[in-house]
């Protein structure tokens, strides 16, 4: 059993010599089970049971269109993969694609600490018209 170590996104000639390293023609006739590397936790928000020639061209895009080196992006792309569950890397990097659409939203900005401690939820102008007050503030007991 021949191991071989191949850090992606990897280059056309260091996959062919992983390949004749493995003594195989295609990537799909061994075994990968490995994984590390600094965004080794995007990894779970990709979809299973992708080609590692699959795996390398979106490893590539990420790193010359995506990544910037800010954590905020990785948080970002992994929040957009989790709302989005792409099915395969062709739909993962349509939505990495557009991931300038998505906005992180902090816990601070969607609610206000009060002066008493409790919190204030902050809503759209919309829900008033469509909420209705009296009723909600009424006990159950007198509805």
């Amino acid at each position: 059993m021949v191991n071989v170590s191949l850090a992606i996104p990897a280059d056309e000639g260091k996959m062919e010599l992983a390949k004749k390293e493995l003594g195989i023609q295609e990537f799909s006739e061994c075994q990968w089970n490995q994984y590390g590397g600094p965004l080794d936790e995007l990894r779970h928000y990709l979809p299973v049971g992708s080609e590692i020639e699959e795996l390398n061209r979106f490893a590539w895009f990420l790193k010359e269109k995506v990544l910037d080196g800010t954590e905020q992006t990785v948080e970002k792309l992994k929040a957009a993969l989790t709302a989005e569950c792409p099915r395969n890397l062709n739909e993962a990097a349509v939505v990495v694609s557009g991931l300038s659409r998505y906005q992180i939203q902090s816990d601070f900005e969607s609610r206000r600490i009060m002066p008493d401690g409790g919190f204030k939820m902050t809503m759209s102008s919309i829900f008033p018209v469509f909420l209705n007050h009296i009723w909600i503030g009424t006990p159950w007991e007198e509805r």
